[in-house]
């Protein structure tokens, strides 16, 4: 993330240790090994991606629920309308108008009120982050009516963001031998980095997500914690069955 996320990595790293007590692989390549699997729960549940109760979304299902969503973000927000620059009236008032002398009804230019519709919707979906909320909201009671043009064109460019958030992680991914998700391959070019550092006492992995928007994706330190935490719990989950293992090698009898 741009600013920063400090996790809580105890439980992760006693739980890995424990595990590279129990196989083949030194510390260095067992934490490499482990990271890969934190990388894959976060992009798990890195937007479009979805994992929760009673949902999984992955590939070419959360590319379209991604989609989906930006559609129902934009109806909440706006309404599409020809821009035609006129309207016809029955009546004038003064007497500048051009269509003074002709019969009604008259032909009245127009100016379009909402100009930057791009603009509109950063600041709501800035208003929804501040306030910890899922959906857009308008922030009034009637939509914005704007050039049904424009909404497309925007719709169209938010569209083709869809994987850009996941892609972030991409540098990570690639450098620990992970595939990336169908819909976050190749087509963004998203600022992200990793760093390794392995030392004597001292093993750090650092991976960072710079497209700019990241810290604006609700609950992100809730999300990377989880994905910490779930992969040390799958450690966790497999370290019974190694240490049975172990004792059995040493001729120990265990029970099953």
């Amino acid at each position: 993330m741009r600013d920063g996320l400090t996790l809580k990595t105890d439980r992760f790293a006693r739980a890995m240790t424990l595990l590279a007590g129990y196989t083949s692989k030194t510390i260095e390549d067992e934490m490499l090994s482990q990271s890969k699997g934190v990388i894959r729960e976060v992009l798990s549940i890195t937007p479009p991606a979805q994992r929760g109760e009673g949902v999984k979304l992955m590939g070419v299902a959360a590319r379209r629920a991604g989609e989906a969503r930006i559609d129902a973000d934009l109806r909440g927000v706006f309404q599409g309308v020809k821009i035609r620059g006129f309207r016809m009236v029955p009546h004038l008032f003064g007497d500048r108008s051009p269509e003074v002398g002709k019969k009604p009804p008259y032909r009245v230019a127009t100016k379009e009120k909402h100009l930057n519709v791009e603009g509109i919707y950063n600041a709501r979906q800035a208003s929804r982050s501040r306030r910890g909320k899922k959906s857009l909201t308008r922030g009034q009671r009637a939509p914005y009516y704007v050039d049904e043009k424009k909404l497309d064109a925007l719709a169209r460019k938010l569209k083709g963001n869809v994987g850009k958030l996941a892609q972030g992680f991409k540098p990570a991914a690639d450098r620990l031998g992970l595939a990336m998700p169908v819909y976050a391959r190749g087509q963004h070019n998203a600022p992200g980095s990793i760093d390794i550092d392995f030392k004597p006492n001292h093993l750090r992995i650092v991976f960072t997500n710079n497209v700019s928007y990241s810290a604006l994706v609700p609950d992100m330190p809730r999300r990377m914690q989880w994905a910490v935490d779930q992969q040390a719990r799958k450690i966790e989950r497999q370290l019974p069955y190694l240490i049975r293992k172990a004792a059995r090698d040493s001729g120990f009898k265990v029970r099953s």
